[in-house]
């Protein structure tokens, strides 16, 4: 596993690109990784009832490979992290890493307010 630090070290300028927007109640994150390829989310502007995702919709520009698997996941955290503070609450998020369904293919991270993203693990 690579380690989240050498991932954000090693980016370059093009692959981050993160927008936000805020309408009808939902706010929008999008990234653009480079070469075309870009994902955006939709997440609720408020805080999901317990046990409920706030992701309501995830939009890829294309199909995505495991080579942007990391910056995807880098991300995600930083988006995570920053519902988790300005919400003061904790929230989880599973992500799968490589293809198939076996335990070392899922990968669960955890954000509490002010904190910093955890991998958790399992």
């Amino acid at each position: 596993m690579i380690p989240l630090k050498k991932v954000l070290l090693n980016w370059k300028p093009e692959f981050l690109y993160l927008l936000i927007r805020i309408k009808n109640n939902m706010k929008t994150f999008t990234c653009n990784f480079g070469k075309n390829l870009s994902c955006t989310i939709h997440v609720s502007n408020t805080p999901p009832v317990q046990g409920k995702t706030h992701i309501q919709k995830f939009e890829w520009s294309r199909k995505p490979t495991m080579k942007v698997i990391r910056p995807y996941i880098a991300w995600i955290n930083s988006v995570n992290q920053q519902l988790a503070n300005e919400w003061g609450m904790k929230i989880m998020h599973v992500f799968q890493v490589k293809p198939g369904w076996s335990s070392d293919s899922l990968e669960t991270w955890a954000y509490e307010p002010n904190g910093k993203p955890t991998l958790l693990i399992v």
